[in-house]
C-alpha cells in the first residue's frame, strides 16, 4: 500500500501490485479491510486473473453483517445515526481500524460519536498488554 485515505463510505486506495502502480476503492470503510482488498487483489494477480477487473469488481464488494458494515438507525424524536458494526471475530487491528473510521465520520447536527466496544476474543498470550 502506498496510500491510503480513509472517508466514513470507504477507502481510496493507491497501491503496487506486481510493479504496477494500480488505484482502487473499498466501499467498506477502515484500513484493515484496504488491507484485505489489497490481499485478494494481489492473489487474484498472481494467479493469473485480469487484474483490471479485479479492481472494478473489489470496489463493488459490499460489507456484510459483523464486517464493518455500516447501518442508518432512526433516531426517536427524528434523525438518523450510524452504526459501524464489527462484531463478528472483531480483533485488535479491526478495533482501531473502526476507531480511525469513527474519527473521520462527521456526526449530523448537534450528534456526537460514541464506541461500545466489547470482549475481543482471540488474541494470544499477550491478552492482558493488547487489552
Amino acid at each position: 500500500i502506498l496510500g491510503v485515505e480513509l472517508r466514513e463510505d470507504g477507502s481510496s486506495v493507491e497501491a503496487d501490485i506486481e510493479g504496477k502502480r494500480v488505484s482502487f476503492r473499498v466501499q467498506i470503510p477502515g484500513k484493515h479491510m484496504a488491507v484485505n482488498a489489497l490481499g485478494a487483489l494481489v492473489a487474484a494477480a498472481s494467479a493469473g486473473a485480469d487484474l483490471e477487473q479485479a479492481l472494478f469488481d473489489i470496489g463493488e464488494f459490499e460489507a456484510v453483517v459483523g464486517r464493518a458494515k455500516v447501518f442508518e438507525i432512526p433516531i426517536p424524536g427524528g434523525g438518523v445515526g450510524r452504526l459501524i458494526d464489527d462484531s463478528f471475530n472483531a480483533t485488535i487491528a479491526s478495533v482501531r481500524s473502526s476507531l480511525e473510521v469513527l474519527k473521520v465520520m462527521q456526526p449530523r447536527a448537534d450528534g456526537r460519536r460514541v464506541a461500545v466496544l466489547g470482549d475481543v476474543m482471540h488474541i494470544g498470550p499477550d491478552e492482558l498488554e493488547q487489552h
